[in-house]
Parts: structure tokens; C-alpha cells; sequence
């Protein structure tokens, strides 16, 4: 991420913070159904980086962005400009928006290249609009430039935030690492690794609660990764993978995988002129190699953490063009255990190029399921597939008649407390509900979309939605963008799965299907997926609409089915719907006579034989694995009373009896005649 800005006359730099509305801000509403555009701001050059953020802590988040190396603030409700922080020598290059000294306001971070061999770092108070400290790298190289973000977090458990930068001085080969004191902005230390570091990552890799730098670089063939001591700098270990490359951004995921208290490394490259890809673990306290697999592959498309399966353990995703294999645009997906790197399931989509995936629990099963965007150039079609975490198979297929697509987000648009699919196609905005069967909205939008956000930003417990577009400009491979805010008529505010996020752990640390952010708004635990201890996951209540923060919810029976709460979790019933399944059978009639609430067909089979389906047995209130209920030597379809066993004998004997008498007076009769 990126943020904003720093004054330093000793260095001549004059920044100018302008409040004027400029002249390129426009303010339009278009209307959908269920989507209404408030405002679009037009930009005179391409926005790259987009945030929202509350900087002015009034509860209200504003939009930050940079453009022309200059830092622009917009509100959130009308899209007016509040105010541009801008400089008259060097750009801004990179910032991101946090509280970096604990006083409860969020600060712009930024870096400016100077463009005289220097950097200056600064930190920007938004409220005054005051720039509280900056520092100078000087010096570097004629030939130098920033690594793509600013890392902040504690490092030392200290309450204070550290900045670390990654400096990339090509001259000597080699990449300057420093870290800053986030409250004043003083140096800490600064090391030197040899090579381009293009990957830093700041986490608590041994559970001690100071926080380890790792970082990974390509050189020739050959992936380096190292750690160092966040508080010092000092290297704690080096290891090199020989005969890989990447290309793009690496990708890596950080967690514990075998629950040893110690943050293992999971990476992928390429095997150099093999077409193939190894996919590896490394030890996160020592740099020791885990485990290795190597699969066939031509490029990967995604890499992903998750429990697929609920069972306990995680398992990584890999997803990677196999198009060579079947001669046609083709990928596939992987299931491995990350713990061991065993393979778990392979599956193969032909026919299409993968563009991006999500996982959430779209059901209510407390189990993910994946949410897989694929296309096809020359049939100018695309398709979404629904893939079942607990089926391990394809349940749904929504097809779209376009090649341009983006890779998914879930969010609660329409606040029925399940995700919802939003994603961009060639000219327009689509949310597609759940189970990939309705079109929520469809929102026409030109050009292509950069950034997706969704965010509340209100603070009405409603998403709102940002939208940053590019549009080609006259000028070739040049392009201006295009912020568009709509407010999500009726839309809840869970959200879960992000584009920009692979590792559900961080969007979800304790794995109840309820992300940190929505657990924030609703007030729960988001590191105890039962926050009010009543058995239940604070995800699969809020989905329900029960209170994750009320413990005497748990035995409760809202849907009068027989089942409490509790019961229908751990049975993966509907607590609102006293029959789940629809096949005219209550889950509690369906429990306690060993049915199967989940599936309807029970309804019409007749397991004991007695002229019964199921489902009749239950209207009758006859017992389905009885065929005489009453014990009265009457099956239950022919039995007019089957739950009185005195019944039909009283009516036999009548029947005898009035048999007898017609009998006696019929021979009376004829004897007479006679």
C-alpha cells in the first residue's frame, strides 16, 4: 500500500496543500435497481493505487489516491476533492494510510523520490494537515528505485509501528533495507542483501512476539530467500533454491502448517526448460527445506492457503495452465496438504484460461467453497464455476458471453447474509447471488476496472462500492481513470474474499467463514471462532441471524422443527426453516427417526414396506421403520386408526357381530320363504 506526504525545508522541498475543487471532478447519478452511482471523479492520468481509509477520525472513511505523483483526498458521500498534498520537486511514489504511533489517527506514509540520488520518507498528519517528521535516504545510487510498498507493523511489541523499505540499487547489484521508527521517524537500522529483493514479508515467524523479515529474490536461476532479526537486521538464515525463476510477483504464503508454533514458507517457481513447476516449504525458523512437488505446469495462475476441506489442516491451491497437455487452453487445479506436500485432488478445466478464484462458505456448511472464473477468447465466452468444498465437485456453471473478466470478490450485496459474487466483465459490473443462479445487478461501465472495493465507508453497517476504471485516451498506451461510488441499495456488510489476498488465514485467523473485518463490525473475536462460547461458529450465527455475542441463543428453537440451535449446527440444518430440505418432513420428525433433513428424496421411499412413502408416515404420524405402529396386526397404510391398537379390533368385532345378525335374520328369512 502507499500514502502521502512530508514537508523538509532543509532540503528545499515545498509541498502545496491545496483545498480548492478542482475542475476535473465531476459529479453525475445513474440508477440500477439495486446499484446507484452517486459521483464519478475523473482523473487526468491512471490511478495505480486506490485506499480508504478513515483519516480524519470522524467515523467517515475518505478515498486516497495517488496521481501525478501527487496525493489526492476525496469524500466519500459527494466525491469532492478535500484536499491534494502536491510537490514542486520529485514525486511521490509510494504510500500507505495507518496509525503508525498509536494515537487513534491514521497517518499518510509516504516516500518521494528526489531524483537526486535520495528518498524522502515522511509521515503526514491528515487532521492538521501538518507533516510530523520525515527522513532522508541519501546518497543511494545514480540508479536506484523503491520496492513496490512500505511494510508496517510492531516489530519489536514495542506499541509502536516500524516502516520497513526496501531500496533497489541497480548499480550494485545489491538491495538496502531499512526500518524506521514510525513515532518520530528515526533510523533504526538499515542492512544490505545482495541482489533485487522483490518480496518482503514482516511476521512473527516464531511465535515469540517479535515480528522476522523475509524476503526472496530471483538471481540468474536461482530463487535466495532470507530472514532477518526485525529489531536488529541481523541475518538469521539464507537459503538458495537452484534451478527456479518467476516471474510476475513471487508468490508466498507464511503460516504455521504443522502446528509446531513456528510460521513455515510455501512458495512455487518454475523448473528452468522443463515445463514444470516445484512447489516447496521451507522452515521459517531455519530455512530448511520441508518438502518438495513437482507437477506439470506451463505458468501459475494462483496460489492460495486454505482448510478446503474443514477438516483441521490446511492445504494450499495451486492453480496452473496446463494448455500444452491437451493441445487447447486448459487448467488445473491442485489440493495439496501443507503440511507434508502430499497431493490431495487433482482436478483438470479444459477449454479455458484461468482468471481468478475466491473461496468462502456460500452455504452455510462451514465448509469453503471455491469460486472459479475462467475464459475462452476464441468462443468469446466465459464461465464461473461453483465448486463444492464439501462435494469436491462442480455444482454450478453460470456462463457469460464475453472473454474480458476479472477475478471474483464475495460480499453480502443484497443482505441475506450470504456472499455474493461481484466481478468486472468488458463493460460493465455484475453481481451474481450465492449459488450462481441470478443476476443481482448488471451495471454498465466503460473502459476496464483496476481497483474493486468494498468497503462500508459510512460506518451504516451498508458496503458501499468503489470502482477505479481506465480509459485509452488519444494517446496510445496512455490512460486516464475513472472513480466511480455507488451505494448498494439494501446491501449487508459481510465481505470476505478479496483479489488482492491468497491466504484465508489472514483474512480470516480463526477460520469461522466471518472475516476480521465483518467480525469487527458485528463486535466478536476474530481470533476465537465461538466468541460467546455457545458451540456454534460466530460465522454460521451471523449467517443465520442469531447473535454470536448471546450464549442463550444456542438452545433455542426459532423454527418450531423440534431441533435446537445447537442441534441444527452441528446437523448443518436451517434454524429458520423447519424442514431444510423441502420434502415435507419437519428436521426434528426427520432426526429422530434417523432420516436425512438434508435430503429430500427420503421423502418418498418407504422403508418399511407397509404402502407408505416417508413422507405420509409423517402426516399420519405413523413410525417410517414400523409397518405396524400400534402393534394391532394392521399395516399402517390399510390401518384407519394406525396409532390406536384397540380401534380396529372394536371395529372387527362390530363387524363380526353385525355379519352374525344379518347372517342369523338372511337364514330366518329364507327358511320362512321356504
Amino acid at each position: 500500500m502507499k500514502k502521502a506526504v512530508i514537508i523538509g525545508i532543509n532540503l528545499f522541498l515545498v509541498f502545496t496543500i491545496s483545498l480548492s475543487v478542482v475542475s476535473k471532478e465531476t459529479v453525475t447519478r445513474k440508477k440500477t435497481l439495486e446499484l446507484e452511482n452517486m459521483w464519478v471523479y475523473k482523473a487526468k492520468r491512471e490511478i495505480n493505487l486506490l485506499i480508504t481509509e478513515d483519516i480524519e477520525n470522524d467515523g467517515k472513511k475518505e478515498i486516497i489516491f495517488l496521481e501525478e505523483n501527487n496525493i489526492y483526498v476525496l469524500d466519500q458521500k459527494t466525491g469532492r476533492l478535500k484536499y491534494n498534498y502536491s510537490t514542486h520537486q520529485g514525486g511521490v511514489e509510494s504510500i500507505l494510510v495507518k496509525d503508525i504511533d498509536k494515537d487513534a489517527i491514521s497517518e499518510i506514509i509516504g516516500i518521494i523520490n528526489l531524483y537526486n540520488n535520495s528518498y524522502l520518507v515522511f509521515s503526514l498528519d491528515p487532521i492538521n494537515r501538518t507533516f510530523k517528521w520525515n527522513y532522508l535516504i541519501a546518497n543511494i545510487s545514480d540508479w536506484s528505485y523503491i520496492h513496490h510498498h512500505i511494510s508496517a507493523d510492531d516489530i519489536d511489541n514495542d506499541e509502536v509501528i516500524e516502516l520497513v523499505i526496501v531500496v533497489i540499487v541497480v548499480t550494485s547489484s545489491s538491495s538496502l533495507i531499512l526500518s524506521i521508527n514510525g513515532e518520530n521517524g528515526t533510523l533504526e537500522w538499515r542492512q544490505t542483501i545482495e541482489g533485487f529483493c522483490k518480496k518482503l514479508v514482516l511476521r512473527d515467524i516464531d511465535s515469540d512476539n517479535f515480528l522476522e523479515i523475509i524476503l526472496m529474490q530471483r538471481h540468474e536461476h536461482s530463487l535466495i530467500f532470507y530472514s532477518l532479526n526485525g529489531r536488529t537486521g541481523e541475518l538469521l538464515w539464507k537459503k538458495i533454491l537452484k534451478g527456479l525463476v518467476h516471474y510476475g510477483d513471487p508468490l508466498l504464503i507464511l503460516e504455521d502448517f504443522n502446528s509446531d508454533h513456528v510460521k513455515d514458507i510455501a512458495g512455487i517457481g518454475y523448473l528452468i526448460n522443463q515445463r514444470k513447476l516445484l512447489i516447496f516449504s521451507l522452515d521459517g525458523k531455519n530455512g530448511s527445506l520441508r518438502w518438495k512437488l513437482v507437477i506439470k505446469g506451463d505458468s501459475y495462475r494462483d496460489f492460495i492457503l486454505s482448510d478446503i476441506n474443514a477438516d483441521g489442516r490446511l492445504e494450499l491451491i495451486v492453480v496452473n495452465e496446463t494448455w500444452y497437455e491437451y493441445e487447447l487452453p486448459s487448467f488445473s487445479i491442485i489440493y495439496l496438504d501443507a503440511k507434508t506436500g502430499s497431493l490431495e485432488e487433482h482436478y483438470y478445466i479444459k477449454g479455458f484460461y484461468h482468471e481468478g478464484s475466491a473461496l468462502g462458505d456460500m452455504d452455510a456448511d462451514c465448509v469453503p467453497e471455491a469460486i472459479i472464473v475462467a475464459s475462452n477468447e476464441i468462443w468469446e465466452e466465459s464461465i464461473i464455476l461453483y465448486f463444492d468444498g464439501k462435494k469436491h465437485a462442480i455444482e454450478n456453471i453460470f456462463v457469460m458471453n464475453t472473454t474480458g473478466i476479472s477475478s471474483p470478490c464475495l460480499a453480502d450485496v443484497d443482505n441475506d447474509n450470504k456472499l455474493d459474487v461481484i466481478l468486472w466483465t468488458v463493460g460493465s459490473l455484475q453481481a451474481l447471488d450465492a449459488n450462481l443462479e441470478n443476476v443481482i445487478w448488471n451495471y454498465p461501465i466503460p473502459g476496464g476496472i483496476l481497483h474493486i472495493i468494498i468497503d462500508d465507508l459510512d460506518a451504516d453497517r451498508h458496503l458501499e462500492l468503489i470502482i477505479n476504471a481506465v480509459i485509452a485516451t488519444e494517446i496510445p498506451e496512455f490512460y486516464k481513470s475513472r472513480i466511480y461510488y455507488f451505494e448498494i441499495r439494501n446491501a449487508g456488510y459481510r465481505r470476505y474474499w478479496s483479489p488482492a489476498i491468497k491466504d484465508q488465514v489472514q483474512i480470516d485467523p480463526d477460520l469461522d467463514y466471518l472475516s476480521t473485518y465483518s467480525e469487527k463490525i458485528v463486535g466478536s473475536n476474530p481470533y476465537n471462532n465461538d466468541t460467546d462460547n455457545d458451540g456454534i461458529s460466530d460465522g454460521w450465527e451471523v449467517y443465520y441471524s442469531l447473535n454470536p455475542l448471546n450464549p442463550s441463543d444456542a438452545v433455542t428453537d426459532i423454527d418450531n422443527d423440534g431441533l435446537t440451535n445447537i442441534n441444527e449446527y452441528y446437523l448443518r440444518t436451517n434454524p429458520l426453516s423447519n424442514d431444510t430440505d423441502g420434502d415435507g418432513m419437519p428436521d426434528g420428525w426427520e432426526v429422530q427417526y434417523g432420516l436425512d433433513p438434508l435430503n429430500a428424496s427420503d421423502g418418498s421411499l418407504d422403508y418399511d414396506m407397509d404402502g407408505l412413502a416417508n413422507v405420509y408416515e409423517f402426516l399420519r404420524g405413523t413410525d417410517p421403520f414400523d409397518s405396524d405402529s400400534d402393534d394391532d396386526f394392521w399395516i399402517d397404510s390399510i390401518d384407519f386408526a394406525p396409532l390406536n391398537p384397540l380401534a380396529n379390533n372394536i371395529v372387527a368385532l362390530t363387524t363380526i357381530l353385525l355379519m352374525t345378525i344379518s347372517f342369523t335374520y338372511l337364514r330366518k328369512q329364507f327358511r320362512s320363504n321356504s
